[in-house]
């Protein structure tokens, strides 16, 4: 009875925080799934942005294979883990404890980003300033991950985001290039790839226009870095002195 009321009225933030402090974290499986191990190995190795990292499995797997690595999870007991993991296994890994709706201390471009369970949990606006923030830190032709619960019951209501709602969020800056449904637990889930389109000055614009009011406090500054980065024609991360790979 005494845990349900303590639930009731502490944050669903508080709550993954305090699981952690609890060691109760099913989503924490400490394997890195196929999907992403099936990139890795055809893909050649840059710079990675893993978006609710968790305790760091996955950014410790792509370091091991030679990605450098930025990790980001709101759980500072989370990331307080990934870093002794990390570091254990004596890799180099930047981790923060901050808000994925909210990077303005990573400047980017990054070669791939990683979302495994994240974006989903996102209240609406909060997936919109997401979104800004993957289009302005994704390098053009980068390519994108996200592994996110179809729409559930959940506590009296429903958990998850559509395939519709996820493609509404993204097409003025990504293509979707891959589309698989499966099942977590007999619920259906589902994994996208998508790939950050070649900048021009009216994506850029319209982009930066779309994402602009859903930064309070720094409204000017977000929507110039995010027009500026969608102009950018980025090479990709210089990868063991090859020449970058043509888009």
């Amino acid at each position: 009875m005494w845990q349900e009321l303590i639930g009731s009225l502490i944050s669903s933030r508080l709550r993954f925080e305090w699981r952690y402090w609890r060691g109760q974290t099913p989503w924490d499986t400490q394997i890195t799934p196929p999907e992403v191990m099936e990139f890795i190995e055809n893909k050649s190795w840059g710079k990675a942005l893993d978006l609710g990292c968790g305790t760091g499995t996955n950014a410790i797997t792509l370091a091991r294979h030679g990605w450098q690595v930025t990790g980001v999870d709101f759980s500072s007991k989370a990331i307080r883990q990934a870093r002794r993991k990390a570091a254990a296994k004596g890799l180099k890994i930047e981790f923060h404890a901050a808000d994925v709706t909210d990077l303005g201390m990573l400047t980017g471009p990054y070669d791939y980003v990683l979302d495994i369970g994240c974006l989903f949990g996102l209240k609406e606006n909060d997936r919109i300033r997401y979104a800004g923030e993957l289009a302005r830190l994704l390098r053009p032709q980068g390519e994108y991950m996200l592994y996110a619960w179809l729409p559930r019951p959940w506590k009296g209501g429903l958990r998850g985001i559509s395939a519709e709602a996820v493609e509404a969020l993204l097409h003025d800056a990504f293509l979707r290039t891959r589309f698989v449904i499966g099942e977590e637990k007999s619920f259906p889930s589902a994994w996208y790839w998508y790939r950050r389109h070649k900048s021009n000055s009216t994506d850029a614009a319209r982009t930066a226009a779309r994402y602009m009011p859903f930064f309070p406090g720094g409204i000017h500054h977000k929507a110039v870095q995010l027009a500026l980065a969608y102009l950018q024609e980025t090479t990709p991360s210089r990868r063991r002195g090859e020449q970058p790979a043509t888009p």
